[in-house]
């Protein structure tokens, strides 16, 4: 039985995949700080906006998985994109959002874009 890192880091590069494959760049995954983690760190397809990605699975529902998105984890994903920006200069002007990936146990993966706001 997979321990539950290895199960997000198996999840997270599934997603990054995903993502790749749906013409995202894959600048860093498992971002970490004191203020918290960020699962993906992406640009876009047209390279216009750095993406913050959160990967979220649930065995049972994708959908499901999603809704673990609280405002609490929310909030810590600002703040650590936030530092994480701060910490990258050339970013200072850049365009940000903040997406949610959610998969589960039969490979089903829901991408939403824009899950949130910065709040």
């Amino acid at each position: 039985m997979e321990n539950k890192r290895a199960l997000g880091s198996r999840y997270e590069q599934q997603a990054a995949e995903y993502l790749r494959n749906k013409g995202y760049a894959v600048l860093e995954s498992n971002f970490r700080m004191r203020t918290g983690e960020i699962d993906l760190i992406c640009l876009s397809p047209d390279r216009s906006i750095y993406v913050f990605v959160e990967v979220k699975y649930r065995s049972d529902d994708a959908a499901a998985a999603l809704e673990a998105v609280n405002l609490k984890k929310q909030q810590q994903i600002v703040r650590t994109a936030l530092r994480y920006i701060h910490a990258h200069p050339q970013m200072a002007e850049a365009a940000m959002r903040f997406d949610a990936v959610g998969i589960d146990s039969k490979g089903c993966v829901i991408h939403v874009e824009n899950a949130f706001d910065a709040v």
